[in-house]
């Protein structure tokens, strides 16, 4: 019987969170400023105390990257996914994945995190499918916006 099982990355897959990875290694390699590092680390005390919507947290969170190249921020994203992330996955994590291929299952991987983040670890899982945040992109350059109507919460997911 054909089933969807579907994983979160963040604290699931991941015995981290994949913004933080993004965070640091922005804020080390200077495309993440000082205030925007420490505006980002309020937003998750306010996220984790549940005070914010987390829609509008990521409509809020995608404005660090507003004007950064879209090379730039894969190649990045790239190296957090290879150096720090990979080594992060949880070993249980890639044993219940595997029981569910073997079973037959389609495998998702459902985050708020980027789909920069989420598709390459997803391939590396051989994961089917992702549902993500997306950014928009104008002339190779983010805009920092959410893609489509995600900050609204009116995003098809079939879209």
């Amino acid at each position: 019987m054909k089933y969807i099982a579907f994983f979160d990355l963040d604290h699931t897959i991941l015995s981290v969170n994949s913004g933080e990875a993004l965070l640091k290694r922005g804020y080390e390699k200077g495309l993440v400023s000082v205030w925007k590092l420490i505006t980002a680390l309020l937003l998750t005390l306010i996220y984790k105390l549940h005070l914010v919507d987390p829609l509008k947290l990521i409509g809020i969170s995608g404005k660090w990257l507003a004007n950064a190249s879209v090379a730039e921020i894969e190649a990045l994203c790239n190296e957090i996914v290879e150096n720090d992330l990979i080594p992060k996955i949880r070993p249980e994590m890639i044993r219940e994945i595997q029981q569910h291929r073997e079973n037959g299952a389609e495998l998702v991987m459902l985050s708020s995190a980027l789909s920069t983040i989420c598709n390459p670890l997803a391939k590396h899982l051989q994961l089917d499918a992702v549902l993500c945040s997306e950014l928009e992109v104008e002339n190779q350059y983010y805009t920092g916006l959410p893609k489509g109507d995600s900050a609204s919460g009116k995003r098809s997911l079939f879209a």
